[in-house]
């Protein structure tokens, strides 16, 4: 469970990081409208999504390094459990083998 759940946060932020680069180009392209009182608006809101988007780009570069470390963790407890699994002798099922 902890591994999906930290592959779903990795998934979350990639789409968050995405959607302001898509917003942040939307401000970047938004062409003023005459007489509009919210003229403006773009321009100050193009900075806080060029930084929001910048942060959570790197914030999922580092998810990523995480990431790769913990499929590495459970790739090598699997491996632990099937070396385990392939060492214990087999069992015998009731009945058998019992000279009765």
């Amino acid at each position: 469970m902890a591994f999906m759940a930290m592959f779903t946060h990795f998934v979350v932020v990639q789409l968050l990081a995405l959607l302001c680069a898509f917003i942040a180009k939307a401000l970047f392209d938004a062409a003023p409208i005459a007489n509009n009182p919210l003229s403006g608006i773009a321009e100050d809101l193009r900075g806080p999504f060029w930084l929001f988007g910048g942060f959570c780009f790197s914030y999922a570069l580092l998810l990523c390094v995480a990431l790769a470390i913990e499929i590495y963790r459970l790739a090598s407890m699997i491996d632990d459990y099937q070396t385990h699994i392939n060492q214990t002798p087999p069992s015998n099922s009731p009945g058998e083998g019992t000279d009765e």
